[in-house]
C-alpha cells in the first residue's frame, strides 16, 4: 500500500509542539501526536510506503525549527517514509490534473495560483505512484483535486487513538511510601453500600 503524508501531519510528528487545527467537540486536541505516532505504526506494521513528495519535504524545511540535518535525519529515521521527487512523469501528471479541473470549474480557484499548482504537484506525485490515500488536513484544498483522481483524504482527527492497553501493568514496584523499603500496600477495597 502507498500512502502520501502531507506537511500538516509530518510537522507535529517531527516538530512536537507544533501548533494544529483545533479538533471537533469532544476530541482531546493533546492527542494530535499519539493519533499520528499510531498511523506509522500502523502503516510500518502493514510495510506500507508514505511517501512524501518534494514540495512537501520543501515546506517542512521551511516551516521547521530545527535544522534540516536534524529533520532529515529524523524522516530517515523512520523506515516507512520515502521521499519522492516531482520529476518529468509528475509534471505531466500535474498538467493534466490542473487542465482538467480548469476546464471543469468556471469560478475561480479558491487559493492563490502557487498553491493550487503546489497542491497539484502533491497530488500528481501521489497519482503516478499508485496511492490510495493522502493524509492531510487541508482537505479544502486537496479533495477537488483527489477526488477524481481517486485518491482518499483523511485528516488528523479523523485518524484513530492508538487502543488503549488492554491489560495495564499493575504498580506492583512502588516504593513504600513510608520509606522503609518495601512495597506499598495494595490500596483497600470500600465495601460497596448495599
Amino acid at each position: 500500500m502507498i500512502v502520501v503524508v502531507d506537511t500538516s501531519i509530518l510537522l507535529p510528528l517531527l516538530q512536537p509542539g507544533t501548533s494544529v487545527p483545533k479538533p471537533p467537540a469532544g476530541i482531546d486536541p493533546g492527542s494530535a501526536t499519539r493519533r499520528i505516532e499510531h498511523l506509522i505504526d500502523e502503516l510500518d506494521a502493514q510495510r506500507a510506503v508514505a511517501l512524501v513528495p518534494t514540495p512537501v519535504l520543501s515546506e517542512l524545511l521551511i516551516r521547521a525549527d530545527a535544522s534540516a540535518a536534524d529533520l532529515l535525519s529524523r524522516l530517515a529515521a523512520l523506515r516507512v517514509f520515502r521521499i519522492s521527487p516531482f520529476d518529468e512523469r509528475a509534471a505531466i501528471e500535474c498538467a493534466m490534473l490542473l487542465a482538467a479541473r480548469l476546464r471543469s470549474t468556471r469560478k475561480s480557484m479558491p487559493a492563490t495560483r502557487a498553491t493550487v499548482k503546489f497542491d497539484h504537484q502533491i497530488v500528481a506525485i501521489a497519482k503516478i505512484h499508485g496511492a490510495i490515500r493522502i493524509y492531510s488536513d487541508n482537505r479544502d484544498d486537496f479533495e477537488p483535486i483527489c477526488k477524481p483522481a481517486g485518491i482518499e483524504v483523511v485528516g488528523l482527527w479523523e485518524l484513530p487513538e492508538p487502543p488503549v492497553d488492554p491489560q495495564p501493568s499493575l504498580p506492583l514496584d512502588a516504593p513504600d511510601p513510608a520509606g522503609k523499603g518495601g512495597l506499598s500496600p495494595l490500596p483497600r477495597r470500600r465495601p460497596v453500600p448495599g
